[in-house]
Parts: C-alpha cells; structure tokens; sequence
C-alpha cells in the first residue's frame, strides 16, 4: 500500500469512526480509540493480517499449503508488504 494510499484509508477508518459515534469538533482520535477501546487503523491492519497469516498457515487446501511451503509465497509482493508493516509498528 503506498504512503498515500495508507494515510487516505486511515483518515477514512477515524471518520468512519466519528461518525458512528457522532464525536464533532477537536478531539483526539487516539484518546477517543483508547477511551472506547478500539484499535487504530494500524493495529487493526496488522491484526487482520496476522489472522490472515494464521489461516494459511493452518490450512488444509493442498494448493493453498503448496503456495505457502514454496518460495512464490516469501517473495511475493504481498508478503514483502505484510512483512513491512510489522516492521513499522516496531519503531
């Protein structure tokens, strides 16, 4: 996902969230997360992913495992962009 493509999809995850808890004005969306206990976009993209990664892991389809066990799955551009976001939340 490009840097633009993230920060658009962010702004849209916090307004989707103001919205459904119909929060005006100038609050912090991240005290606003942690008052309700809602992740944040980042946390919540890094936890799908690694249900996702779970799920292929643990899957019985023989070509869903034959992707997985083969080097077509560790250079894809996917993963490289999976790999990335958890190196993101490192720092």
């Amino acid at each position: 996902m490009s840097a633009k493509m993230h920060k658009s999809t962010q702004v849209a995850h916090n307004d989707c969230f103001r919205a459904l808890f119909k929060i005006r004005g100038a609050h912090s969306i991240t005290e606003l997360f942690k008052k309700h206990k809602i992740c944040n976009f980042n946390e919540m993209r890094k936890r799908s992913i690694q249900s996702l990664q779970s799920r292929i892991q643990c899957n019985d389809n023989d070509i869903i495992s034959a992707i997985y066990n083969c080097n077509l799955y560790f250079d894809s551009d996917l993963y490289k962009s999976w790999i990335s976001v958890f190196r993101e939340t490192l720092f």
